[in-house]
């Protein structure tokens, strides 16, 4: 991203996030209706008016709602995986790209590791984050926000004490992205160092053989790991 211009997720992508949206929509809706079956069971179980053909109803619509969901997840499973692999393809072709018209002036600044790591590494979590993190951004807002309407029609004070534990996470999602963006970084930058010093002594290894360095070069190596152990446990943590 800091080479070049990145691609728009929605460009070419918009029906399928529309369609992404709609489903979390339903599903959020499915949610809901569960519940309210389940209500309605309960409700007939305390009073004794859960009578033969109320119950056989009440099963069919909730095995009707279910196997819907079961469908929807499956569908919306396939259109997250497609959104974010398309994405990444889309990145992917573009940094190549743009890494075959850098002069060589610039690529000799930065190691090979670091030019390869992108296509290998930091792609994948970025498709993890657009298949899996905006999906589920995505389906939790819709889910959030249908049944804290549904809940307010119930009962208005419950509703408003969920809504403000929702706002309470959200506030510390936000207040938690800057630690988290800045050990993000550092975890790719050790990485880098990392896949840069491993592809350096490949091509080094007839002198490394040659002049018996191999204890030396480990003890370089299991440096760099012990920084990049050290930063993914800050960003585990």
């Amino acid at each position: 991203s800091r080479w070049c211009m990145v691609p728009s997720l929605t460009n070419g992508r918009l029906g399928m996030l529309a369609a992404l949206v709609a489903v979390s929509l339903v599903l959020a809706s499915i949610a809901a209706g569960v519940a309210f079956c389940v209500q309605l069971s309960v409700d007939a179980l305390v009073t004794g008016e859960l009578a033969p053909v109320f119950a056989v109803t009440i099963g069919c619509v909730f095995a009707t709602l279910a196997i819907g969901g079961a469908l929807l997840e499956v569908f919306r499973t396939w259109a997250a995986e497609k959104l974010g692999l398309g994405y990444v393809a889309d990145i992917r072709a573009q940094l190549f790209d743009h890494l075959l018209r850098v002069s060589p002036d610039v690529l000799a600044q930065r190691g090979q590791g670091g030019l390869l790591l992108p296509f290998v590494g930091d792609l994948t979590a970025l498709k993890k984050w657009v298949s899996d993190g905006l999906v589920r951004l995505i389906s939790a807002t819709a889910s959030s926000a249908l049944l804290l309407i549904v809940l307010g029609l119930q009962s208005v004070a419950l509703a408003a004490a969920a809504g403000a534990i929702v706002a309470l996470g959200a506030a510390a999602v936000l207040l938690l992205s800057g630690p988290l963006s800045r050990a993000i970084k550092e975890t790719r930058k050790r990485r880098g160092v990392v896949a840069s010093f491993v592809s350096r002594s490949i091509r080094a290894a007839g002198s490394i053989r040659a002049f018996n360095r191999f204890h030396r070069e480990n003890k370089r190596l299991a440096r760099r790991n012990g920084a990049l152990v050290e930063a993914s446990l800050s960003l585990a943590r």
